[in-house]
């Protein structure tokens, strides 16, 4: 077992160990190893950010998704100005009171806070498009293998690559 792992994981070339490039190419690889693995990380968790569409919108119907009360949704996950903005056009009257509070010099963050406070949300229903967060445990798999087979290719493609321009063929 021991042997088959140092084959895979290991480099190719034992006898170039000393050379200063094999060290450098070592570091290399682990440090762009790590960038790949911190980047499909980010990826699988921007994966698991909802997404909504409200009622108020006009393609509502057009998707799918799970739908909830507004009162039900995770709150931290909603773009305050781009939920304003869409408020906003969604009617003359919440144009209207949109304006009112920005004259007031109210941020997007406070409108959205009022229009929930004052209950003009209570009967906005939500989709999230994005619903499935069980499948957020196939997406971390997904990533570390895919960081996995990044460190294969760089340490038995690539090194093969460089050693053999560098040093020659293997005696």
């Amino acid at each position: 077992m021991e042997f088959w792992l140092s084959r895979v994981f290991g480099f190719p070339r034992p006898d170039l160990e000393n050379r200063w490039w094999h060290r450098m190419f070592n570091v290399v690889a682990v440090l762009s190893t790590v960038c790949v693995l911190s980047v499909t990380i980010e990826w699988a968790g921007q994966q698991s950010i909802p997404e909504y569409v409200y009622s108020f919108e006009n393609d509502f119907g057009k998707y799918a998704g799970k739908i909830k009360k507004f009162d039900e949704i995770d709150k931290r996950f909603i773009n305050p100005v781009f939920f304003v903005l869409k408020w906003r056009s969604s009617g003359a009257r919440n144009e209207q009171y949109v304006a009112q509070l920005e004259a007031l010099a109210k941020t997007d963050d406070d409108i959205l806070t009022q229009i929930e406070g004052v209950g003009l949300l209570k009967n906005v229903t939500v989709k999230d498009l994005k619903n499935d967060f069980g499948g957020l445990s196939r997406l971390y798999l997904l990533a570390s293998l895919a960081t996995l087979g990044f460190y294969i290719f760089i340490v038995q493609g690539v090194y093969r690559v460089i050693a053999y321009i560098a040093a020659g063929r293997a005696e």
